[in-house]
């Protein structure tokens, strides 16, 4: 039942009438002895696997976890001035706030604001609301110059619409926040999406595993474009997010928290190379000196050889 929730809620990949399917044909495709190789996805499920279904052998399992894909990376000053003069640029950013406000030809404005950003399907998977409650709190916060805190923030909370869009849209359009913006918006294009993820200053994951057996995939990246996360903590994202390139939080105090304290002392550079707060750079320092890797290195050296053994084996 713990796999077939995991499959359902997380992975999205049976239905209810026909997940049958897994509990009948899972026991005629592990024997005893187990497969002659495994692929999983993370430690978590390679564990779950073995020691509740005790249907793999330690020595024959390989985790290969999910990376993003090479065209993630930091974007820079040039790569933000592109984004937010083209259509798509300007409709997120939408009334009140130009691409000049942000960045010009010469690089970044010293003045511009901090720049947030979060993924969401606008369904009960995320809890956006926390995140308005976190953004209130906080806009209070920057209306004190004397605290470090950037003087504005946008907030961008990317995704087609969900069931949940329209009502979090309505509340948003209520707040009456004094220092922060919030647009609410989706790139068609994946290429501005990546853009958007390399000149953000800090992302945000709301991601609330049903399971306790995925790794979300827009952390991940995050983590390819060099951007520190504050995620919702699950057991599970300890494999993809810790003290080094990001940080967690539980609820909406510790989600405020983590804003704060990971915002405070800011200062835009004019290198991109330089983060605008000394948390946010020690993170990203990390984040780049102990890269991910691209997946076809993870294909290349995991991967592909438990295929071929198991091929092998086969024919």
């Amino acid at each position: 039942e713990s796999l077939k929730r995991f499959l359902k809620e997380d992975w999205k990949c049976i239905r209810e009438d026909n997940s049958t399917v897994v509990y009948d044909v899972a026991p005629s495709f592990f024997s005893r002895s187990g497969p002659s190789g495994a692929l999983k996805l993370f430690e978590s499920l390679k564990r779950f696997l073995k020691e509740d279904w005790k249907c793999i052998r330690e020595d024959n399992s390989t985790v290969v976890y999910d990376v993003a894909p090479s065209f993630f990376s930091r974007s820079g000053p040039s790569g933000a001035l592109k984004l937010f003069e083209s259509e798509a640029g300007k409709e997120l950013l939408g009334p009140g706030c130009t691409a000049s406000d942000i960045v010009n030809h010469k690089g970044w404005n010293p003045n511009r604001p901090c720049i947030l950003v979060t993924g969401t399907s606008w369904t009960v998977d995320e809890d956006v609301g926390m995140l308005l409650d976190s953004l209130s709190d906080l806009d209070t916060l920057l209306s004190d110059p004397t605290n470090g805190l950037p003087s504005k923030i946008i907030m961008f909370i990317t995704g087609k619409g969900g069931d949940l869009k329209l009502s979090y849209e309505k509340r948003i359009s209520t707040m009456n926040l004094k220092n922060i913006q919030i647009r609410t918006g989706y790139l068609d294009k994946f290429a501005d999406y990546a853009t958007l993820l390399g000149v953000a200053d800090l992302g945000i994951s709301l991601h609330n595993s049903s399971s306790g057996f995925d790794l979300p995939m827009k952390a991940v990246d995050m983590l390819g474009s060099r951007l520190p996360v504050l995620a919702l903590y699950f057991d599970t994202l300890k494999e993809l997010i810790n003290k080094n390139n990001g940080d967690y939080f539980t609820t909406k105090e510790s989600l405020s928290e983590g804003l704060d304290r990971l915002l405070r002392d800011w200062k835009v550079s004019g290198s991109d190379e330089v983060a605008a707060t000394p948390l946010l750079q020690e993170k990203r320092s990390y984040i780049k000196e102990n890269p991910r890797g691209t997946w076809d290195q993870q294909w290349g050296s995991k991967a592909l050889p438990v295929i071929k053994q198991a091929l092998n084996k086969g024919g």
